[in-house]
């Protein structure tokens, strides 16, 4: 088989490898790659050298401004070294897993992008957690396909996990989330898919676009699970508290308001009542009632 003659195919300039729509097999990547590697190795020292220093000047963009806005709106978490730390090792970690994920055939680079926005939400709030969604996506699409609309569907995923995320007083607001997003990563990449074929009547029904379309769907279900399992080891991580934990602390089973109950019933009473009120008056300025009561 070494010996055997190779066998070239010429294609002539601007000929249709392969048409749009069609759904590719392993013949149709290996083309593929094929004509990827061989515009690669017609690039000179000198535009490599460009392509290279233009993504780093649009990354270095982002970055700073984004450290800009942080430096507006939460000061406190740039004084906060160690808060900040962890900040940036995940948000370089996400881009890294993304990259590794977004190879064929598994396509699943929304897993650690959606995951890093949602953890962003709860630790941070949904203001930092969306600019950082906006960030990551153009870092992520500019580090891997290099298409806008790819960047259009990674950011519009990541807005959709952010919004439900406001209070987490159970694992199953995430869980609704995760549904959320799923129909929105569906709708967006089938979306974009019948616009770049705007001739097909029949394009609707393309598995070319079905099957991308339910595979983000599928990877947004799968990564808001995670994070509700996860929600445990974030508050740890990350040293908050959660709605959550603020509820299994009002529980009436644990040990320390039994103990008040039985040793102090009129204190443990009195307490109740205050916390009722607590909660009430909170509430009604938009505070946090349920952190009132924890408190009461």
């Amino acid at each position: 088989r070494r010996n055997a003659p190779r066998k070239m195919d010429a294609y002539a300039l601007g000929e249709i490898l392969i048409p749009a729509g069609t759904r590719l097999n392993d013949s149709h990547r290996t083309l593929l790659q094929l004509e990827h590697n061989a515009f690669e190795g017609s690039l000179n020292s000198r535009q490599r050298g460009l392509r290279l220093l233009g993504r780093a000047l649009l990354i270095t963009l982002i970055v700073t401004l984004f450290a800009a806005f942080l430096r507006r709106v939460s000061m406190q978490m740039l004084r906060d070294t160690p808060r900040l730390i962890v900040f940036l090792a995940m948000c370089c970690g996400t881009v890294f897993l993304a990259c590794l994920f977004s190879r064929d055939p598994l396509r699943a680079e929304i897993i650690p992008l959606l995951a890093a926005v949602m953890i962003c939400a709860i630790v941070y709030g949904q203001t930092i957690a969306c600019v950082a969604a906006f960030g990551l996506s153009l870092i992520i699409s500019l580090s891997t396909v290099a298409d806008l609309s790819h960047c259009f569907t990674l950011i519009s995923i990541c807005v959709a996990g952010v919004l439900p995320l406001r209070r987490i007083k159970s694992r199953l607001v995430i869980i609704r989330a995760g549904f959320l997003v799923a129909f929105v990563a569906f709708v967006t990449v089938w979306s974009l898919g019948l616009l770049q074929q705007p001739d097909d009547v029949h394009a609707w029904k393309n598995p070319a676009l079905l099957v991308p379309a339910l595979k983000f769907a599928g990877w947004a279900l799968v990564c808001s699970y995670f994070v509700a399992g996860s929600l445990p080891f974030i508050e740890q991580a990350f040293g908050i508290v959660t709605d959550i934990s603020l509820l299994e602390l009002t529980g009436v089973s644990h040990p320390l308001l039994q103990e008040l109950a039985r040793r102090a019933p009129g204190t443990y009473n009195h307490s109740i009542m205050v916390a009722s009120m607590a909660e009430a008056a909170a509430e009604s300025i938009g505070a946090n009632g349920l952190l009132a009561r924890v408190g009461a």
